[in-house]
């Protein structure tokens, strides 16, 4: 089930009015279909460009005995087909032709509703936005515990076909050209607002003697170092709530820095705490912090008798630990005038980093973070592929030289990542986004390249045929 190959006929071709440009859901697509006719071909027949897009998935199993199990699965997304020029008799002999061409790229309702499975209703707003997915591919190597090697893709063709009469009374055509097409996931107009923030909240607690302030200088002694990873009832304790705030939803590309808020919230009533609250709280400062979205791609084929589905996933690390500046983040347990305290109390490292999410790579401070290892896809959803993303934390803390951890990797975030807005696209303010596309296209540069040396070679062997 490979993808399609382009392949442009030397006698008839297929431009696009602005190749650099990548089309969105909705948009339109332009260009104009150039015919040099062969000098064999006396009339011309039907000329029919198909614009379509596809979804397909191959599974390759290995058994115990060595054989090896193919699954394959396939879905239409749409198919639309224009005549560009209909065969009549009395068609004049000319040497070469050309047809200007306009489509629209449609927008398919979401797929939950077309499956016709038992699901639980979809919100309107779910059902009305833009499904259709950007062209995708992804490949899985032989998996050790598995046996199993998967490949998936999204992909868009713009074809055309010459006919020798009309189409319906020739099932194959006497040429024809086929061109991808990489097309974009619509978003937003502006800028996204509403995010969506999620909290999650952890109790720590602090014991040890270093908590009274008489002994916060003191040292541990060879036997302390020792003694101090076992809790001591007569220690001093200090029991507090560590609250992270962090969004739902993510856009590429956005000027504004992602949110990550931090706070504290001491718990001074009740048995936990044992130190005298009347004395100012001991400090608690971020030592460690790992930020990243992991990206979930479930594909499905059907078996013989039951569908198999498959999960792979993917780390894009925003924000490590050598990202931090050298000196340990104090977390505020109250509102202060302290840079990057919200009214709230919350600490926004997100917009002490200056942390921006673009396709390729994270910005951090003003300046690019390392590279990810594939670039970074919208989310999206098809009948047999589905690409999501659940936000991922982990915060080093230390108070009175003692550590603690606070993470949701055992915790379900999910968090959906939407294509640049497409204000942002037409101005380019931030000066990425014209980098990025020229990057996505350079294969394409390749291929084009590629086809006008097969182009040669086919009219030179024409040439050689009519001599």
């Amino acid at each position: 089930m490979p993808r399609t190959k382009p392949f442009q006929c030397p006698f008839l071709k297929i431009s696009l009015d602005n190749p650099q440009h990548l089309p969105v859901v909705g948009g339109w697509l332009t260009g104009t279909v150039v015919l040099k006719k062969p000098s064999h071909i006396t009339k011309i027949g039907d000329v029919c460009l198909t614009f379509s897009g596809r979804t397909k998935t191959k599974w390759l199993k290995k058994g115990a005995d060595g054989r090896i199990v193919t699954y394959r699965a396939r879905n239409p997304i749409f198919e639309m087909q224009i005549v560009l020029h209909s065969y009549t008799i009395s068609d004049e002999d000319v040497q070469s032709c050309s047809w200007p061409f306009e489509l629209q790229i449609p927008n398919p309702p979401h797929p939950e509703v077309t499956d016709g499975d038992t699901k639980p209703p979809v919100p309107m707003a779910e059902i009305t936005r833009p499904n259709l997915p950007t062209t995708y591919y992804s490949w899985t190597e032989w998996s050790g515990w598995s046996n199993t090697s998967v490949e998936a893709f999204v992909e868009y063709t713009l074809r055309v076909d010459l006919f020798k009469s009309t189409r319906h009374q020739a099932n194959l055509s006497l040429y024809r050209s086929t061109i991808p097409v990489i097309l974009r996931s619509s978003s937003t107009e502006k800028p996204v607002e509403n995010i969506q923030l999620r909290a999650r909240k952890r109790t720590l607690f602090v014991s040890s003697r270093k908590l009274l302030p008489e002994e916060l200088q003191v040292p541990f002694a060879k036997r302390e170092k020792i003694k101090r990873f076992f809790t001591s009832p007569s220690d001093p304790r200090f029991a507090f709530n560590l609250r992270v705030v962090f969004p739902s939803i993510v856009q590429l590309y956005h000027p504004d820095p992602i949110t990550f808020q931090v706070t504290l919230i001491p718990e001074l009533e009740g048995p936990k705490t044992t130190i005298d609250t009347a004395l100012p709280l001991p400090e608690v400062r971020i030592t460690t912090l790992s930020l990243s979205l992991q990206a979930t791609t479930r594909t499905s084929v059907q078996g013989s008798f039951d569908a198999h589905f498959n999960e792979k996933t993917f780390s894009y690390i925003m924000c490590e630990n050598t990202d931090l500046p050298k000196t340990k983040i104090l977390i505020p347990t109250s509102p202060s005038k302290e840079p990057y305290v919200n009214e709230s109390g919350f600490l926004d490292l997100g917009e002490m980093l200056s942390l921006q999410l673009t396709r390729r790579k994270s910005k951090i401070w003003g300046r690019d973070g390392a590279k990810f290892g594939k670039p970074l896809t919208p989310s999206f959803e098809t009948r047999n592929i589905s690409v999501s993303y659940r936000f991922k934390f982990n915060i080093g803390i230390e108070c009175v030289s003692e550590l603690a951890n606070f993470t949701n990797d055992y915790l379900i975030d999910p968090c959906v990542v939407l294509a640049p807005a497409e204000s942002q696209l037409q101005t380019d303010e931030l000066g990425w986004m014209g980098k990025e596309i020229t990057e996505s296209m350079s294969h394409l540069e390749g291929i084009s390249t590629d086809l006008e040396v097969a182009n040669q070679a086919c009219e030179i062997a024409a040439a050689i045929l009519r001599a």
